[in-house]
């Protein structure tokens, strides 16, 4: 005679022997056992919890954790479609802390796959990146080949065609696709520029030597359409930049050399009160310098006032002669809003070189170093 008990209790032992590499908790003590079979699962997919008391005298369990069940008979099982991940916990007749958990993941599948950054240069890298939940295999279309769950890869392309990549995953919650998109842009144009003799004792002729990379056409400010490399001559009777703008595929760039009319370690000329005598043209940016907290008294500053980037308004490059410090403000439509870039040490305009400011407004400054 078999006792239908023992029968019941018989097949879900073995039945947890068998799924117990997969999901299976035991506490010191343990008056039962309990454990979800399968112990992941995605979104609509289902489990069994099923739990067994060791105590064959155990009279009645309770379950907490999972939504819907609590008062159990001590041997049993249900199958559950979770929405969310749980942990679960048993114990037989009210044996506190005696009991068992177990835990089930409810995994939503997702992919991503992205550049970082999205929009490069030529001659600039970015690192493409990809990861997935939920999911048995991937494959992909597009300018890269992926076949692996996860990764990532350096990207540094040789010309400027935009590259693209489609991911494509697969699982038993269905198929997903993702594409992630890079830009990439002609190489940003360059230029170098400088005057020989950078500087004159008296007004007189300098030579004016460029060079620019990634550029179509330059026009200067002294003489007006140049070519992309070169040099040419011109007369200069008062302490100015020269200016040389240059375009190309990547965007704009240009280039600015000071030639200062007085000794080469001298400041740049000034009047009788010892600013430059470019400051009346600065005084009408007073009240924006003061709010920026920037002085321009005559006795301790030194500018020069000019359209620095071709934008048809004045930009102002000022020293602040005690504190020695060169400020560069790139006007917005010809009002001083912030200060473009500052350099410490600087004592004197003269020591100002050359000065290149590309599409972005990066600013690039060359200094002489005064002994």
């Amino acid at each position: 005679m078999h006792h239908p008990y023992l029968k019941f209790h018989l097949l879900l032992a073995i039945f947890f022997i068998a799924m117990a590499p997969k999901a299976w908790a035991q506490f010191n003590g343990p008056q039962a056992f309990i454990g979800f079979f399968p112990s992941s699962i995605s979104p609509g997919q289902s489990t069994t919890l099923a739990w067994s008391a060791n105590d064959p005298s155990a009279s009645s369990c309770v379950i907490r954790g999972v939504p819907g069940v609590f008062f159990i008979a001590p041997n049993g099982s249900i199958s559950l479609t979770p929405s969310t991940s749980l942990n679960a916990t048993i114990e037989c007749d009210f044996s506190i802390g005696s009991g068992a958990t177990a835990s089930l993941s409810v995994i939503s599948p997702a992919v991503d796959i992205s550049f970082s950054p999205s929009s490069i240069r030529v001659g600039q890298s970015s690192t493409l990146r990809w990861n997935t939940t939920g999911f048995d295999s991937c494959s992909s279309t597009g300018d890269f080949v992926i076949n692996t769950l996860s990764g990532n890869m350096n990207v540094s392309p040789s010309n400027d065609s935009d590259l693209t990549v489609t991911l494509t995953c697969v699982g038993s919650s269905g198929t997903v696709s993702r594409t992630a998109n890079l830009t990439v842009s002609p190489p940003a144009p360059s230029i170098t520029v400088f005057a020989s003799p950078p500087f004159l004792f008296n007004p007189g002729f300098v030579s004016i030597i460029w060079s620019s990379f990634n550029t179509d056409s330059c026009f200067s400010s002294a003489v007006g359409t140049i070519p992309t490399s070169g040099a040419f001559s011109t007369f200069i009777n008062s302490s100015q930049f020269i200016t040389i703008s240059c375009s190309g595929s990547g965007g704009s760039v240009t280039g600015l050399v000071f030639v200062n009319v007085s000794s080469p370690f001298a400041p740049a000329p000034v009047n009788e009160q010892g600013s430059t005598v470019e400051t009346t043209d600065t005084l009408s940016f007073s009240q924006e310098l003061d709010a920026l907290g920037v002085s321009i008294e005559k006795s301790n500053s030194q500018s020069i006032v000019q359209d620095m980037n071709s934008d048809g308004f004045d930009d102002l490059i000022l020293v602040d002669l005690q504190k020695q410090t060169l400020y560069i403000f790139m006007s917005d439509h010809g009002r001083l809003t912030s200060v473009s870039k500052s350099i410490e040490g600087v004592s004197s305009l003269a020591q100002l070189r050359s000065l290149s400011i590309d599409k972005a407004g990066s600013i690039s400054v060359s200094l002489n170093i005064q002994q």
